[in-house]
């Protein structure tokens, strides 16, 4: 006999919104390969590096273009493959070289005690005999030793997460020191830094003694037919069908991060369900937008704030950002000061030039106006870029918000 509840309506509804929630993730990593859209050859190059004997590793971008889910992916292939024994380490601006070392071996013996590696009794042993599980300092010459022990069992690979974050200068020396030895003695150990950074000497100190060991993966913007697939497959999901048009400004907003995408994609689609309906539409945008701007990081919204504010109603500081975001930039974000004039001039309704907005672009990269923007080069050739490009998505949908915007605003992102 059928179980009575098996159709009932509530039922099917949880059901579709638990299916949407595990598939839209803007407050966590993705995990898995078919939820990271667009990061094949990236994937490829990282497993790449596991591969090769003396090579390394480093993972760098933008805030929010998915460098933490593409470890948790490589890290979940390299685990139930069983190529190598991978643990991820998620660094804090507390960190010495020490406690990088000393959280490694936890989250190693965590990951023995669960069964999640392999040669699991062997690793312990090894472990519980090293000379630092007996008290010897973690430096460089010790964590070498520990991993050239290890990986005489089975290859290790380290995802050393969030690196950016660590300030003491002496760690991130002391972790180019130990790639160096692992490179020159050919140790089946690979390290993979991880963090924020335009380039690779923004992440790793003394990179120019270990560049030809580091294999250097930058992590750029998602395009516009990725980011449509995040949202095609997590509407598909939830058994939602959607208005293409809808998806189109979700992914202008995104601006290439797909962070943003995940937000709006889980609000939409949760509005449409709740609404009783199997297609999203319009009628579901308004309050999706209003959730995202209500869930956006507090940060940012707190950058936002900062750099907007002004006891003057004709201050113009937020019409004047909102400019800056709405206008297309270069392959790093960045605009020229005359490129703002022609979304300016639609936010105003009227002509707008350069001169009339100058002072304001020059205010946001003052501490005052909390720094939100940024510049590159000299004199006419200066270009202007959101510091904090999580800024840039929020700022959009702060307008859309206010009136200020249109949906016809928005930019379109390159396919």
């Amino acid at each position: 006999m059928a179980d009575p509840e098996a159709h009932h309506p509530d039922q099917e509804l949880y059901r579709r919104l638990n299916r949407l929630d595990q598939h839209f993730r803007p407050a966590a990593p993705v995990d898995t390969n078919d939820l990271l859209k667009g990061r094949t050859d990236q994937i490829s190059r990282v497993l790449g590096a596991v591969g090769g004997i003396g090579e390394h590793a480093a993972i760098y971008g933008e805030p929010g273009v998915g460098k933490t889910s593409l470890s948790l992916v490589v890290q979940s292939i390299l685990s139930v493959s069983k190529i190598a024994t991978a643990v991820r380490v998620p660094c804090t601006s507390e960190d010495t070289f020490a406690s990088i070392w000393d959280k490694y071996q936890e989250f190693l013996i965590r990951d023995i005690r669960r069964r999640r590696v392999p040669n699991p009794d062997h690793l312990r042993q090894t472990l519980e005999e090293s000379d630092i599980r007996a008290g010897a300092p973690a430096t460089p010459s010790n964590v070498f030793f520990l991993l050239d022990q290890l990986a005489e069992i089975q290859p290790i690979t380290v995802f050393i997460d969030e690196f950016d974050r660590v300030v003491d200068w002496e760690a991130k020396s002391n972790v180019s020191d130990l790639i160096k030895m692992l490179s020159d003695e050919r140790v089946n150990a690979t390290l993979v830094v991880v963090g924020v950074a335009d380039d690779v000497e923004d992440l790793v100190a003394e990179h120019r003694s270990i560049e030809r060991n580091l294999l250097q993966i930058p992590m750029p913007r998602l395009q516009a037919g990725e980011l449509t697939g995040i949202l095609k497959e997590g509407f598909e999901a939830a058994d939602l069908s959607y208005d293409p048009a809808i998806a189109k400004d979700i992914v202008d907003i995104s601006r290439g991060l797909p962070h943003y995408v995940h937000l709006m994609g889980r609000h939409i689609g949760r509005n449409a369900l709740l609404a009783g309906s199997s297609t999203v539409t319009s009628e579901h945008w308004f309050n999706a937008l209003i959730k995202s701007v209500e869930e956006a990081q507090e940060t940012v919204a707190r950058q936002y704030a900062q750099a907007v504010s002004s006891h003057r109603q004709d201050a113009l500081y937020a019409q004047v950002l909102l400019a800056c975001a709405l206008t297309p930039g270069d392959a790093w974000g960045a605009f020229l000061p005359s490129d703002i004039s022609v979304a300016y001039s639609r936010i105003m309704k009227m002509p707008r030039k350069t001169a009339d907005f100058f002072r304001h672009l020059r205010a946001f990269t003052e501490d005052e106006r909390g720094k939100v923007l940024d510049t590159r080069g000299e004199g006419r050739g200066t270009r202007y870029y959101f510091s904090n490009p999580l800024l840039q998505p929020y700022v959009i949908l702060r307008g859309l918000q206010s009136g200020l915007a249109t949906r016809e605003d928005l930019p379109s992102l390159p396919a």
